[in-house]
């Protein structure tokens, strides 16, 4: 495998758009196609097309990582990382359809987005934002229902043939409102913490006012 080739970078990101957008891994003469390539010239590259998944898997791994690791780096309150962490998770969703994992690397991702949001939690906590009794327990929760949450976005929002178009102020509303949503059940597996709950009345009276 010759990462440092250009050819290399070409196929991974080739195959990384198709896998995000169509959700399976693109054949091998499909992508010899895409990027009017002998098909020799990939497996100078790959040996076949199991190995090109896992570099593209880790590749979108290490993407996602990078953004949500800018929202724990950014500062401020741990209340409003968790949202804008939340806000980064419901974005990243909706340019990729679930594509298809290795069974090797079915959790991977998982396991690190949910130390990251337990990180979260905890500075939130240390900082007497909110009190949670069990941050193991309250992380799982959050991630189990933010899953679902995204399981149900709108494909509209990644819609194939729409290509790179921004999103339209109908599809903006509706992407607000489905994080409203979200964020409402959030509040209410954090458990009623008094402090987060104040914060929300008066967030509620500022926007009414």
């Amino acid at each position: 495998m010759t990462s440092a080739s250009p050819t290399f970078v070409d196929i991974v990101q080739a195959g990384t758009l198709y896998m995000c957008r169509m959700g399976t891994v693109p054949e091998i003469s499909l992508l010899a196609e895409m990027l009017q390539i002998d098909r020799r010239e990939f497996y100078k590259h790959f040996h076949d097309k199991s190995e090109l998944h896992a570099v593209m898997v880790r590749a979108h791994d290490a993407q996602v990582r990078e953004h949500l690791s800018q929202v724990l780096d950014a500062g401020g309150p741990a209340l409003d990382r968790i949202v804008a962490f939340l806000h980064r998770m419901m974005n990243i969703r909706l340019g990729h359809v679930m594509f298809e994992r290795p069974r090797s690397m079915e959790t991977s991702l998982q396991i690190e987005v949910g130390r990251m949001f337990r990180s979260l939690l905890r500075e939130g906590c240390a900082r007497g934002e909110f009190s949670i009794p069990d941050v193991n327990r309250t992380e799982r929760a959050i991630m189990h229902a933010t899953d679902m949450f995204l399981d149900r976005l709108p494909r509209v929002f990644a819609d194939p043939d729409e290509g790179e178009r921004p999103l339209t102020d109908k599809q903006i509303q509706v992407y607000e409102q489905l994080f409203a949503q979200h964020w409402l059940e959030v509040m209410r597996l954090l458990a009623n913490v008094p402090s987060i709950a104040k914060g929300s009345s008066r967030r509620r009276r500022a926007g009414a006012g």
